[in-house]
């Protein structure tokens, strides 16, 4: 017959086991991107060795052919982009303010390719 501990005695125990019994070795994140569509996996394997090597991404935006400012930047033209805190004007980019209803945005991942958040496509700048 087990002899019964009082509870103090098992909460100092319990403590003592989780202060010097070796910490496991944590297991190994991956990242749960999926493939984009029409990306190979090598395509993504060197998507995820750069994202790993941290190299910095941008949010990006192009002015919507039914917004008033279309014309102020080259038609289809991906310009950066960043976030403030405004009332309605949420973004500033291309010397100018623009409410998200005005851009489509995108995330420039490289020097030439960016994802359109609308679409989820892939697209490379000339």
């Amino acid at each position: 017959m087990t002899e019964k501990k009082p509870y103090g005695e098992v909460l100092d125990e319990m403590d003592h086991q989780a202060k010097y019994q070796p910490a496991t070795e944590p297991r190994a994140l991956r990242p749960l991107d999926p493939l984009l569509p029409g990306e190979t996996r090598s395509e993504y394997l060197a998507r995820l060795e750069r994202a790993q090597a941290g190299t910095a991404q941008q949010l990006v935006a192009r002015i919507k052919r039914s917004s008033k400012y279309y014309g102020q930047t080259e038609p289809g033209r991906w310009f950066d982009v960043r976030v403030v805190n405004d009332r309605s004007y949420h973004l500033r980019g291309n010397d100018n303010n623009y409410r998200l209803g005005d851009v489509v945005l995108g995330m420039r991942t490289d020097a030439v390719t960016v994802v359109n958040l609308a679409n989820g496509k892939i697209e490379v700048e000339i």
